[in-house]
């Protein structure tokens, strides 16, 4: 037996009988069995935009999005970025867990270590159930003087 509620996005306690009916010495006997659950929603979370491309150097920054579209809330577990750009817990509006159906901005910036084209990526691990538990986005710059 397995608890799966059907009512999209409706979370709470759910109620119901497990009905048992069983024939004894050729009597019909009937067991019921109250059974209850808790319905949790699910997490979604988006990154927006797709990618971060305009940075032009050293310490432009730039805001991008954390939404939570699902109907839990989203618990992030880690986040960072890697090569020239840095995110900062300091610069930012999400709280943790993002509630359910909220958003926050959040920052990076880039601190390139050469002048030319630079690429690298931001990346956030979350509780979410699906594929996207861990997102990423591409960041582009441009490094200058």
């Amino acid at each position: 037996m397995f608890f799966s509620p059907l009512a999209t996005g409706s979370i709470g306690m759910r109620t119901g009988n497990l009905v048992i009916v069983e024939n004894v010495n050729n009597n019909i006997v009937r067991q019921v069995v109250p059974l209850t659950g808790n319905a949790i929603g699910t997490p979604n979370l988006v990154l927006s935009p797709a990618g971060l491309t305009s940075l032009f150097g050293a310490g432009a920054v730039q805001q991008f999005n954390l939404s939570n579209t699902g109907t839990g809330p989203v618990t992030i577990t880690t986040w960072g970025s890697t090569g020239d750009f840095n995110i900062s817990n300091i610069f930012t509006t999400c709280g943790n867990p993002i509630p359910a159906g909220a958003s926050c901005n959040a920052f990076v910036s880039f601190n390139p270590n050469a002048v030319r084209l630079r690429q690298a990526h931001l990346f956030v691990l979350s509780n979410t159930n699906n594929t996207n538990s861990f997102q990423s986005m591409t960041l582009t710059g441009f490094g200058t003087p």
